[in-house]
């Protein structure tokens, strides 16, 4: 298995899994589902901390529990999982999907995706790197550990088991890396760069190292617990942190400055030999849709084509006094609070229980303003927003993430699809690129449903959802098309920004490949699909028609969500000619618009790229 895939980083919002309860099968089902729960099991028991995460009570499931560490990885694994993933594909391929409901056959689609990405992505072992700052396992261990449960009493003794792997853990990356240099394959200096400070900064604390502090709350918030023996677990923890973790960083940092300069290509990920037939497989795996690179750029394209027009009809107008409109609420529950009760026009939520956490200082990162920690398959209950309290004096910037997170995002996408879900399957193949579509869109609906004017709203959301959908589409250029910061640039001029920011652009996506797709890709898609319909039901569009079709099949591959709004709009899966408006193209509106118009464009471009969602993808 990857080695992005070894440390489950699925506690957080960016990959959605979600409590799942048993629903009876029609008789015809009854097998493929058997087959479903078989391979639900199989890959719950690949490492202890995907069974501890996922599972409160993984007897329940049949799912026996590993030994507790963050387990192995060699090079062979590669190898071992892409024909893994291709047995399992092959035995799905036995199943007739016409004869399964459905339902079923959701649940067929969707395994069937993930594993064919997963096939694709494991031919590739010498892109997998180990330590990117954001989304390596260094980002990972401080992630899962420090948001590690206590369920019993007995979890504190695995979690020191887990924090006395690190090295181990660690050892092995070191060693696959090592490999991957030999042969050319590196973090670019940019990359490298960034993820020494990101070591340099977890070595500067000792005696406040967050993984100290995380695991002494969660020693004083347990009841049951002596307090010799509370404290005797504290000791052992800063001891394992002090002797074993800091120094297994000291080690990285070092092993990493020594290979500085082993890359044998660009910045980017066509730079490199195979580059682009990895990036194609990255971006399929990412955006949720399997097409070519130059086809999922083209969906932004025709996004920018109708969102810019919306865009430029608000920030044209005289008074620009909208821009500096604030959501005048005190905290983050009464934020939640209001966009609980304003949710209309979607599918009605079951009821539920949440709270809201804040991030103690030591751990809250800078560019993280909330996330939602998503809770094990069996206790539908556990719901928690963590709040950075250190950020919550941007009340439009967290109106905006806890519509992302929460309501009516990935709160409700976990609470009210998985009610009904028919496998606990579909904890596992949940494509990212719908998850976080779908929170990117709600991040507009919130802002539909905000007390700010009318422009203030149509201002604030579009501005978001453009600088995500301009990412994405920069990010498939440069590292799936090859392009240069001057290709950039003429494709900045050409969809009417401004491309004195081309060079920021390009260091962006050449930082983080292909992180940006599945929010920007993803948002594109669903707002696509949303003008689509516009276009064809004219005045008898309804919002919340639209939301019951693309929400009703859960989270699955865009081809199929396309395939079901077509059938809802057309009665076939494929679309009928529709006549396109007569508009006018995003350089001319530019153009007409005026330099300043372009300018406040291009500021909120700016603002809005320091603000990153927290994900473990």
């Amino acid at each position: 298995m990857r080695i992005q895939q070894k440390i489950m980083t699925a506690v957080l919002s960016a990959f959605l899994v979600c409590p799942l309860t048993a629903v009876p099968v029609v008789a015809e089902d009854q097998d493929f589902d058997t087959f479903l729960n078989e391979c639900f099991v199989s890959m719950m028991e690949e490492d202890y901390l995907t069974v501890h995460y996922s599972l409160k009570e993984p007897e329940a499931y049949g799912v026996t529990i590993p030994e507790p560490s963050l387990g192995e990885i060699s090079w062979d694994d590669y190898a071992e999982d892409e024909e893994k993933a291709r047995k399992m594909l092959d035995d799905l391929h036995t199943y007739d999907r016409e004869s399964l409901s459905d339902e079923m056959k959701n649940e067929y689609d969707s395994l069937e995706a993930e594993l064919e990405r997963q096939v694709m992505l494991n031919m590739y072992p010498y892109f997998d790197f180990a330590f990117y700052a954001s989304g390596g396992v260094l980002d990972a261990i401080q992630t899962n550990l420090s948001e590690f449960q206590f369920y019993q009493e007995s979890d504190f003794e695995d979690y020191l088991e887990v924090v006395a792997d690190v090295d181990d853990y660690l050892d092995d990356c070191m060693e696959l890396t090592e490999k991957q240099a030999e042969a050319g394959y590196f973090l670019s200096e940019g990359q490298l760069n960034e993820t020494l400070d990101v070591i340099d900064a977890f070595l500067e604390k000792t005696d406040d190292n967050a993984l100290i502090i995380s695991f002494n709350d969660a020693v004083d918030a347990y009841e049951g617990l002596d307090e010799a023996g509370s404290q005797s677990l504290k000791d052992r923890n800063a001891q394992l942190i002090g002797e074993e973790v800091i120094p297994a960083y000291q080690k990285v940092s070092s092993f990493l400055q020594n290979l500085s300069g082993s890359r044998n290509g660009g910045n980017a990920v066509c730079d490199l030999e195979n580059g682009k037939e990895y990036y194609a497989a990255l971006a399929v795996t990412k955006t949720g849709k399997d097409a070519d690179v130059q086809s999922l750029l083209d969906t932004c394209n025709s996004f920018f084509k109708r969102a810019m027009q919306d865009y430029l009809a608000v920030i044209q107008k005289e008074d620009y006094s909208f821009m500096y409109e604030t959501i005048e609420m005190e905290s983050a529950e009464e934020i939640l609070d209001y966009l609980h009760e304003q949710m209309k026009d979607i599918p009605e939520m079951p009821e539920t229980q949440w709270r809201v956490s804040y991030l103690d200082p030591s751990i809250a990162s800078d560019s993280i303003n909330a996330y939602y920690v998503i809770p094990p398959v069996d206790d539908r209950s556990s719901n928690v927003m963590k709040i950075n309290g250190d950020n919550v004096y941007d009340t439009n910037s967290l109106y905006e993430t806890l519509a992302h997170e929460g309501f009516p995002g990935h709160m409700y996408q976990n609470v009210t699809y998985y009610e009904d879900a028919h496998s606990v399957m579909r904890y596992l193949t949940s494509p990212i690129g719908y998850t976080e579509g779908w929170a990117m869109y709600a991040e507009m609906l919130g802002w539909s449903w905000s007390p700010l004017s009318d422009d203030a709203n149509t201002f604030f959301a579009l501005s978001t959802a453009i600088n995500y959908v301009l990412d994405a589409a920069v990010d498939l250029g440069v590292n799936g098309l090859g392009w240069s910061i001057e290709d950039v640039e003429k494709y900045l001029d050409q969809q009417g920004f401004n491309s004195s920011i081309a060079e920021a652009l390009y260091e962006f996506v050449t930082l983080q490949p292909g992180v940006i797709l599945p929010y920007g890709y993803g948002l594109a898609e669903m707002m696509n699909l949303r003008y689509e319909a516009q276009d064809v039901l004219k005045d008898d569009f309804k919002a919340e028609d639209y939301h019951e079709v693309i929400l009703k099949g859960g989270a699955r591959p865009f081809e199929k969500v396309e395939a079901d709004v077509h059938t809802w709009l057309y009665g076939t899966d494929a679309p009928a000619p529709v006549k396109e408006k007569n508009v006018i193209s995003p350089v001319m509106m530019a153009v007409l618009g005026g330099v300043a118009i372009l300018a406040v464009v291009m500021i909120v471009v700016m603002i809005n790229r320091r603000r990153k969602k927290k994900h473990g993808a």
